[in-house]
């Protein structure tokens, strides 16, 4: 009888202790999520939607740009090469002219689209635009006008995050490229910034599938 009783004593004390470890991991959590979500000025967990605090657009690699919410200095990548004179970072892809410039750290992560895509026989990928200082971007903006192109500060090109994506065999709209891009791109941490079927959203006008835009978007 004794040894049951004690039996019983110790699955009890073995008990107590995982609800009690339970019970610290769930606070930590709750601390966790506290501390995550600081500056956010509300949320509404039942309707699934997260208000940031306006300081937070500028922060990350998830940023909003456009004419109300301008490219911050700070939000400018540091790392901006010359891509045609990083021959380690121009591999299984072409440059539509030498000038074009792009984030390192980014020009890598693309190197990992255009292995894997070629892996699916997909590899005539091509670069027509990538970072664009506001002198530039003012310039083409001057040229092209709004229809076209966004005025300094309010373009993906100024932060070296994004960059137009061709095929050297077609328009991407008809392009295996284009295709694959839709379906992968994510995966890698890239999104097709302005889609054909997002225009109303976006407020950007698609680029009759010349080129599409792809911007890298993970935080």
């Amino acid at each position: 009888m004794k040894k049951w009783f004690f039996l019983f004593i110790i699955l009890l004390l073995l008990g107590l202790k995982v609800f009690h470890n339970q019970d610290g991991d769930s606070n930590s959590k709750d601390e966790r999520i506290k501390k995550e979500t600081s500056n956010v000025e509300d949320i509404d967990s039942s309707k699934g939607i997260i208000k940031w605090s306006k300081n937070q657009v500028h922060q990350g690699n998830l940023l909003l740009i456009s004419p109300d919410y301008p490219v911050q200095d700070e939000a400018i990548q540091s790392d901006i090469v010359k891509l045609f004179n990083h021959k380690e970072l121009v591999q299984g892809y072409g440059l539509l002219d030498a000038s074009i410039q792009l984030s390192e750290d980014i020009a890598r992560k693309w190197l990992q689209v255009v292995d894997a895509a070629k892996q699916d026989g997909v590899d005539h990928f091509l670069i027509s635009s990538g970072y664009r200082d506001h002198d530039k971007q003012n310039e083409l903006f001057l040229e092209k006008g709004k229809d076209i192109a966004m005025p300094a500060g309010a373009s993906e090109h100024n932060l070296g995050l994004s960059m137009d994506i061709g095929s050297s065999l077609m328009k991407m709209s008809k392009a295996p490229e284009g295709e694959w891009l839709k379906e992968h791109a994510w995966e890698y941490g890239f999104v097709v910034r302005y889609p054909e079927d997002k225009v109303q959203i976006t407020g950007i006008k698609y680029e009759l599938g010349i080129s599409d835009m792809l911007a890298y978007r993970i935080v």
